[in-house]
């Protein structure tokens, strides 16, 4: 019960670092479950974690999503457009992914967040100029290229995606991180009917997640209803929808925030999931119902992770992010080269 707690409280502070930064927060989710499970020995291990992780991505995605589209800050015709560009990439992505071994998947991927976390960290101190009409074409470009690394570890590729469309297409901060999550919404959308169809996601665990989906969305709209008795207890009328925040707001949005997770969590554990036959018996059913955690803590974390982004902006995130990805990268090319070599 414990571990389980500690889980969805996770998936809650995942989920808001990826609002503040755009992304799903798959960079976050696949190293957790890789450390979790560093021996799970299936021949398909890197495709259950990284298939799992898009459940994670699609959710806190969608969610973050909606809460930027009530702000009027997404680009639908560029995320349309650049989905569409990214989509062919996935596909090359998960054959690469459907090849390689757990202890090669741990190699690769350290080696790809080590440079994204260096181009991370250098891009927050820079101030880009920002234009109207970007290049759409170079914008499916860069699209199709990150989804490429994007599918192959498993993650969303909002954490490149947002520092891309700022840079090099001259996006506005805020714009590009939110086009961003709309993007990475639809291809992990697109890998999870994948994967499904593979059988790597069996569809007989989708009544548990639409079950899931029910605590979330109960545990959602308690959090309204604490969230409007909050206003009027602390004289605050600021509207995210306007990019209103003040100090009282945030207290205000973690609290709900808080309350939104319990209230989910306390379904979770009356509806007794965690003690079906399918998350009991083998590593693969316990990496789902973990997955199934982060997803219900992360759900709630939208709303506040939006507040800060648009009080504090996401460039302090982004550089203790950035330098935490870089030793993690480290870290996980170790536990990759060590399980290769069996030291």
């Amino acid at each position: 019960m414990i571990f389980q707690l500690f889980y969805i409280f996770v998936g809650f502070f995942i989920g808001i670092i990826g609002t503040i930064i755009g992304a799903g927060g798959g960079f976050i989710a696949v190293p957790m479950l890789l450390w979790i499970y560093p021996n799970f020995n299936s021949s398909y291990a890197s495709r259950v974690i990284t298939s799992c992780s898009q459940l994670f991505i699609f959710f806190n995605a969608l969610l973050g999503s909606i809460e930027h589209a009530k702000v009027r800050i997404i680009k639908y015709k560029q995320g349309l457009l650049y989905s569409a560009g990214a989509i062919p990439a996935l596909i090359i992505g998960i054959y690469i992914n459907d090849k390689i071994s757990l202890g090669w998947f741990k190699i690769i991927f350290g080696a790809i967040i080590i440079p994204i976390s260096a181009f991370s960290f250098i891009r927050s101190y820079h101030e880009i100029s920002t234009r109207e009409n970007p290049n759409n074409i170079l914008g499916m470009i860069i699209s199709f290229f990150i989804s490429i690394f994007a599918s192959t570890l498993g993650v969303g590729g909002g954490i490149l995606y947002g520092p891309t469309f700022a840079y090099f297409l001259k996006f506005d901060k805020l714009i590009a991180k939110a086009t961003s999550m709309f993007i990475v919404g639809i291809t992990s959308f697109v890998i999870i009917l994948v994967r499904t169809k593979q059988n790597v996601l069996p569809f007989e665990l989708a009544g548990y997640l639409l079950l899931v989906l029910i605590f979330i969305a109960v545990g959602i709209i308690a959090g309204y209803f604490i969230e409007k008795l909050l206003s009027r207890q602390l004289s605050c009328e600021c509207k995210l929808n306007k990019k209103q925040v003040c100090g009282t707001c945030l207290p205000k949005y973690l609290f709900s925030g808080i309350f939104s997770v319990l209230v989910s969590y306390t379904l979770f554990l009356l509806s007794n999931i965690a003690k079906s036959e399918a998350f009991i018996n083998g590593e693969y059913g316990k990496i789902f119902l973990i997955t199934l955690l982060f997803t219900a803590g992360g759900s709630h974390s939208s709303r506040l992770g939006n507040a800060l982004s648009i009080k504090f902006g996401g460039s302090w995130v982004m550089r203790i992010l950035a330098m935490a990805l870089g030793i993690v990268g480290i870290l996980t090319i170790y536990r990759g080269w060590s399980g290769l070599t069996g030291q």
